[in-house]
């Protein structure tokens, strides 16, 4: 059984006050749906500079001498994933999020990879810990978008390519992919001609986020298996399921030299955690994604996010994904 999990509520404002993530409060609310401006299409955003007022450099880690029993492990058991998510923030992480809690917010671009190009305000969505009952008024605050997915789906290709013995391969299609191809902005042919299939190629799982009436849900085109999954953590109903499992199958997968893929399963997980809320549905997205990248387990619940959201925030501003578990078999 999964349980909300307590928290305060935030407004968006240029200075905001620090809170302590470890208070949460019991209830429920997902009654409500979230009304907000469409945030399934982002515009291509130039990087400006790094805005940063502390020196403190905690970008240098050496996943190396981390990944521990995990070396030459192409999948994590279930207990080694949940290890791994529930790993608590270092003294120095908490400090620099104990920071950024009480920084002014400019708009510019934060962290250090300038190339995500996500702006402060988006990033620091991911420090306000939503209460069970949100308020549709409030809802916005706490609301990933696009930049955030995209750079996180970013970030975990790039820890496979600096370790590609430890995570399946993977690609993700920006956000914008899908919107274009369901607004009708781009046509079936447009959208396929848009892609590198040559990076596509030989991926393990192919990921697709998709922002559906304001609800992120995760595709996952698991060619290993011959599968389409459909993740999503309210497990709600959607009518574009069959526009964008045809333009997969009958475009994209003929493309990458799949001929057959109408024969592979179309698969809807019943096991997945699910959220208790109407505002973490990216968080379970981009945890999705994450965990799929290790094997296919996902052992995690809600109570999980308030944590979670801290992570991303930390892996998306230093531009690398936190380093996995200190595990006490490795040897050097």
């Amino acid at each position: 059984m999964f349980y909300p999990f307590r928290g305060h509520p935030l407004f968006f404002a240029s200075l905001w006050e620090p809170i302590d993530p470890t208070e949460f409060s019991r209830g429920v609310g997902i009654s409500n749906p979230i009304t907000i401006e469409d945030a399934s299409v982002s515009s291509v955003i130039e990087p400006e500079e790094v805005c940063s007022s502390d020196s403190e450099d905690d970008s240098a880690y050496d996943n190396s001498k981390t990944l521990g029993i995990f070396w030459n492990q192409k999948k994590w058991s279930a207990e080694e994933v949940h290890e791994y998510l529930v790993s608590s923030p270092t003294e120095r992480e908490s400090r620099r999020i104990n920071r950024w809690m009480s920084r002014r917010l400019t708009g510019n671009s934060a962290g250090r990879d300038k190339k995500l190009s996500v702006c402060d305000t988006s990033l620091a969505s991911l420090l306000r810990i939503p209460p069970s009952n949100t308020p549709i008024w409030e809802a916005k605050q706490y609301y990933v978008d696009d930049s955030v997915i995209n750079a996180y789906f970013e970030l975990l290709r790039k820890r496979w390519m600096e370790f590609p013995n430890f995570y399946m391969k993977n690609y993700s299609l920006p956000t914008w992919i899908m919107s274009f191809l369901l607004s009708g902005k781009w046509t079936e042919s447009k959208v396929l001609s848009y892609l590198n299939i040559e990076e596509i190629a030989g991926t393990s799982k192919l990921f697709i986020p998709v922002c559906l009436e304001n609800h992120w849900i995760l595709i996952c085109v698991d060619i290993e298996s011959r599968a389409l999954l459909w993740l999503d953590s309210l497990n709600s109903h959607h009518d574009k399921k069959g526009v964008i499992s045809r333009w997969i199958i009958e475009h994209l997968m003929p493309k990458l030299g799949y001929d057959n893929a109408q024969e592979w399963q179309f698969l809807e997980p019943v096991d997945l955690p699910r959220q208790t809320n109407a505002v973490d549905c990216g968080i379970f997205v981009m945890k999705y994604a994450d965990c799929l990248a290790l094997g296919d387990q996902f052992p995690f619940t809600q109570l999980d996010i308030p944590l979670f959201r801290h992570h991303i925030f930390l892996d998306i501003y230093r531009g690398k994904i936190r380093p996995q578990i200190y595990s006490k078999n490795f040897r050097a």
